[in-house]
């Protein structure tokens, strides 16, 4: 766990007006790797970002455009996840790369139509620990490992490495299989969940799934509506989470979040309940990095990595799918009514 400071200092020309000396703001190239991982145990595939920083005379977004500029030659990266136990090795997992498309977006300042792709580092097959029956999930790490990531870049020379604690797991007991919003003003609708293992900041989602069917389309579309009920922080473990919220307030988001429509038909579907653990550094990452409220803009640049920049951390994700009772279909329907009687 390490704060690093990038400082760039200039002399300005008025403090010694007899200077003559030109100077170039770009410093000599030097390797700046630029590493990004975030383990889920609940996939069973991790991708991770290698990439490099660049410093160059004209634009940046320019260079940014350009694959040699932002990464390195994959001939010369060898990289993997070695599963610890302990100081015991358990297994070691390649990382092998792979170009997927970047979503065609004009407006994205990074988007090159020429060359639409972002390369990301993907974990060869590799086997379940355990499927979890009360979860109801398949774990892909033990949640008593640690995973660590080695890349070595056979050019320089370099070995970069971080380590992680595997995610935490997190059980839900409220509610149960169905949903009974309720939409009396004044009685509050409950999520609970309990968290084990190393997480340090929880995230609760309430997603709204719903079928729609336009005139002339042979089939439905399946949307959603998510709903967050923000962060959670904790200190130990297992620790009992407790989120309330009015079912009256929830019907009426959905009714601003999904447009009007009287062409359409819709159907309630299905829903989801997210729960997001995520492990210690990568909290610190995120509030080191969250915008500034003061004056002062400085901010250090934290990493984990032992020669490089970025984040190495793990999150675990875990959805749960409940039926959507009766009376909340009648709620919905209610809600939707006086908009556009699409429900």
């Amino acid at each position: 766990m390490r704060i690093k400071t990038l400082s760039l200092i200039l002399l300005s020309a008025l403090v010694f007006n007899s200077c003559e000396t030109d100077f170039d703001l770009n410093a000599e190239w030097k390797d700046i790797p630029v590493v990004y991982g975030i383990i889920n145990p609940s996939s069973n595939t991790q991708n991770i970002r290698i990439q490099r920083a660049f410093l160059g005379d004209g634009n940046a977004l320019t260079f940014a455009k350009i694959p040699d500029s932002n990464y390195y030659d994959t001939a010369v990266i060898n990289a993997k996840l070695v599963e610890l136990d302990g100081s015991a090795v358990v297994r070691t997992i390649a990382l092998k790369p792979m170009w997927v498309p970047r979503p065609a977006d004009a407006t994205n300042p990074f988007y090159n139509p020429d060359f639409p792709y972002i390369l990301i580092y993907k974990t060869e097959p590799y086997d379940f620990y355990e499927i979890d029956e009360i979860v109801g999930d398949t774990i892909w790490f033990n949640p008593d490992h640690q995973i660590k990531l080695e890349i070595r870049n056979s050019k320089t020379g370099k070995l970069i490495q971080a380590t992680t604690p595997v995610g935490g797991r997190m059980g839900l007991s409220k509610p149960g299989y169905n949903i009974p919003l309720n939409i009396n003003e004044t009685t509050y609708n409950t999520i609970k969940y309990t968290t084990t293992g190393i997480g340090k900041r929880f995230e609760s989602i309430l997603r709204f799934r719903y079928k729609e069917y336009h005139p002339g389309m042979a089939d439905t579309t399946l949307n959603s509506v998510d709903f967050s009920f923000g962060y959670q922080t904790s200190t130990k473990t297992p620790q009992e989470f407790e989120v309330k919220y009015l079912g009256s307030e929830y019907f009426k988001m959905l009714g601003n979040r999904i447009p009007a429509n009287r062409e359409v038909k819709r159907i309630a579907y299905r829903f989801d309940i997210i729960l997001r653990s995520l492990e210690e550094e990568l909290k610190i990452y995120l509030d080191v990095n969250s915008p500034s409220s003061g004056l002062v803009q400085d901010k250090p640049l934290y990493t984990n990595l032992s020669d490089g920049y970025g984040i190495f951390s793990s999150a675990n994700t875990q959805m749960f799918t409940l039926r959507i009772h009766p009376t909340t279909i009648n709620s919905i329907k209610s809600t939707f009514s006086s908009i556009d009687n699409s429900f």
